[in-house]
């Protein structure tokens, strides 16, 4: 699958640094209205996806402090 694949024809595409917090995250999808994004590192490069269900999953279901979590820390678990 290629990016364009992915994201097809649309014309806005969002993303988030690796080191916001899942709080900030949380609050730039849903002022987007979206429910996914991708996550960029300190290059820019995409290193992967953070969805709201990814961050139901970490943070309400592990009982996990959105605002002392890193999107990084997404990833890792």
């Amino acid at each position: 699958m290629t990016l364009q694949d992915a994201i097809g024809s649309r014309t806005d595409v969002y993303a988030v640094s690796e080191s916001l917090t899942v709080h900030q995250a949380a609050r730039y999808l849903r002022e987007r209205q979206v429910r996914a994004v991708g996550v960029v590192d300190e290059h820019g490069r995409v290193v992967g996806v953070l969805s709201q269900s990814d961050i139901s999953d970490k943070i309400a279901a592990e009982n996990v402090c959105p605002d002392w979590t890193r999107v990084a820390e997404m990833r890792r678990s």
